[in-house]
């Protein structure tokens, strides 16, 4: 039963946009203060897939801002379309410029645990901009980068906690993503086969597991305590937190 009511709760955050894959909001969560987080933010893959039947639909469901992690080469290679005449405000908020993606690692691959804590120091002005941006804006918020697993990953991990979610549900999150990027997969394997990618390495590249997750988590705290004093050490105010916790839990 419990797990019957898990599936309908994961499916239930799903939000079918054409052209766009791992689009959820993250409402539904609860919190170890009792609170439930709210479905104002969602997170997403690359936007560029979108018609603009797809990009009305968005401003249909209420976003009003979309935040972009991709770096600038990404965004000019994948274009995302004109969402301002759907009264839609793009942010570019790139968690590096260099590519840093796991696919462009030279060498053996550490592992998601090393690069997601590599996003953190190369994504502190990112982040930020992400927590300023969810804080002064109305309407739901769209934040995503290439897959919506990884750069993405972490912030919704960062949000979350701040948030006050348990660590289990926050792991849960993150796991979605490899089942709901299966239909991109076919594309993904031939692209990183075009770039003398070993399959096995391919199929790493692609997954989520909760472990790499759990790491991170285990690091934030580790150095930082939580995401909270992650966020005040990357410059975000105490105001701007308490206002990044209030759009998500309802309360502002």
């Amino acid at each position: 039963m419990l797990e019957a009511m898990k599936q309908k709760e994961t499916h239930e955050r799903i939000v079918p946009v054409e052209g766009v894959h791992n689009l959820r909001h993250m409402g539904g969560y609860q919190t170890r203060s009792g609170q439930e987080t709210n479905a104002d933010l969602l997170r997403a893959a690359s936007l560029h897939r979108m018609t603009d039947g797809s990009s009305a639909e968005l401003a249909r469901l209420g976003v009003r801002t979309v935040v972009d992690f991709r770096s600038e080469g990404e965004r000019k290679t994948l274009v995302t379309p004109e969402l301002a005449r759907h009264g839609i405000k793009q942010v570019a908020a790139a968690v590096f410029q260099s590519d840093a993606s796991p696919v462009a690692l030279e060498g053996e691959f550490p592992g998601f645990a090393v690069v997601y804590e590599t996003f953190l120091e190369t994504g502190r002005g990112a982040y930020r901009s992400l927590a300023e941006t969810i804080a002064t804006t109305e309407g739901r918020l769209v934040f995503h980068c290439a897959a919506g697993k990884d750069r993405t990953g972490v912030a919704a991990a960062l949000l979350l906690d701040l948030a006050g979610v348990d660590d289990a549900d926050i792991l849960t999150d993150y796991s979605l993503s490899c089942a709901l990027l299966a239909p991109m997969l076919p594309e993904w394997m031939a692209g990183m086969a075009a770039r003398g990618l070993d399959p096995s390495r391919a199929e790493r590249i692609l997954a989520s597991e909760p472990e790499d997750m759990a790491s991170l988590l285990g690091h934030l705290r580790e150095r930082w305590g939580s995401a909270g004093g992650y966020f005040r050490d990357i410059g975000v105010s105490d105001d701007t937190l308490r206002a990044v916790r209030g759009r998500m839990l309802g309360s502002c």
